[in-house]
């Protein structure tokens, strides 16, 4: 299965289809970033979606406000899927870090962490050796694979704080076994513009001094699962009650 385009918005059905056909071997190779962000659902006749933007960790509603981020339909919680207990990474391997306006410079490309990898062997030959650069047109800076939204793995992000860990929320995450970061994108701080930011695993942005201590902003992986529901049970997660 090939996940082409900005795939930011899944139901929890899409979360568990995708989680069985990983159980049953298939293979997915997603190739945008901030994917499976905001959860999502359809009413009976399929003819509206309903996404509920509000509340979080990082972000909370007052509690007389608190109801809003129920979707109408199914009454279940809405909002963040990591925080509707259907969190990406324990399914893909990564998470929503980084954000830049398209066209920037600065922003990019790759720099390979593990050129011997068979991804960059096979059909060809790329010869890349470690921190060599990929993915970018030298004759125009603001041209550049890596723009938009990236994601990292989870470990990354924990790197990544805006502040102190919200009351409540999940901390000290680590990685499923078996990921391999095979390169990195990264920010050049010194010619990025305010615009391009990180946030934290909380939705928090990352104020600018604090994000410039790592220039990571998104990471290409390689993931052999043992089985999803190992990983799943190495940090269990409850989906949120009313």
């Amino acid at each position: 299965m090939f996940i082409l385009g900005h795939s930011e918005y899944w139901s929890f059905d899409e979360y568990e289809h995708l989680r069985q056909y990983l159980e049953s071997g298939g293979n997915v190779i997603f190739l945008s970033g901030n994917t499976m962000f905001w959860r999502v659902s359809d009413d009976s006749n399929a003819s509206v979606m309903e996404c509920r933007k509000t509340d979080g960790w990082g972000v909370q509603l007052r509690p007389e406000f608190r109801g809003e981020c129920w979707h109408s339909e199914d009454r279940k919680r809405g909002g963040v899927l990591r925080e509707c207990g259907f969190p990406a990474w324990q399914l893909i391997g990564v998470e929503f870090m980084s954000y830049n306006p398209l066209g920037m410079a600065g922003t990019g490309p790759f720099r390979a962490t593990k050129p011997d990898h068979f991804l960059f062997q096979k059909p060809h030959h790329l010869n890349l050796k470690k921190g060599n650069r990929f993915g970018f047109d030298p004759h125009n800076p603001k041209r550049q694979v890596v723009e938009d939204e990236g994601d990292v793995r989870v470990s990354t992000l924990m790197k990544t704080m805006a502040g102190p860990v919200p009351d409540g929320a999940p901390t000290d995450l680590k990685d499923p076994p078996g990921i391999e970061m095979i390169a990195q994108g990264f920010y050049d701080w010194s010619q990025v513009e305010e615009r391009a930011f990180h946030h934290d695993y909380y939705h928090r942005r990352v104020p600018h001094e604090r994000g410039k201590q790592q220039d990571v902003a998104y990471e290409m992986i390689y993931w052999e699962h043992l089985t999803v529901a190992a990983c799943l049970a190495l940090q269990p997660f409850q989906p949120a009650g009313p």
